[in-house]
């Protein structure tokens, strides 16, 4: 899940944050720094304060969705984190 502790994109109840990388990334109008963390969801909703649609995916279909530029980075990330989940374990 892709979240900011402070000023997310999505906000949540949360518990559990654990770094997984950032992403800085120019685009023509200015740059964007990313941070994205693994949180478990513990209760509630989650507020979108940008975007209009959240959808939990498995790692398997997550290469069926076009990310901006900015964040293909750290899904390339998450999913080299779950190969070693899957093969280390």
């Amino acid at each position: 899940m892709f979240s900011s502790r402070d000023k997310g994109r999505i906000r949540f109840r949360h518990k559990g944050w654990k770094f997984l990388g950032e992403s800085i990334f120019t685009y023509p109008n200015g740059q964007i720094n990313l941070m994205a963390y693994f949180a478990t969801l513990v209760g509630g909703n989650m507020k979108l304060s940008v975007h209009n649609e959240v959808k939990w995916v498995t790692i398997n279909e997550i290469d069926k969705y076009d990310f901006a530029p900015a964040v293909i980075h750290l899904v390339k990330k998450l999913k080299e984190v779950f190969l070693r989940l899957v093969f280390h374990h």
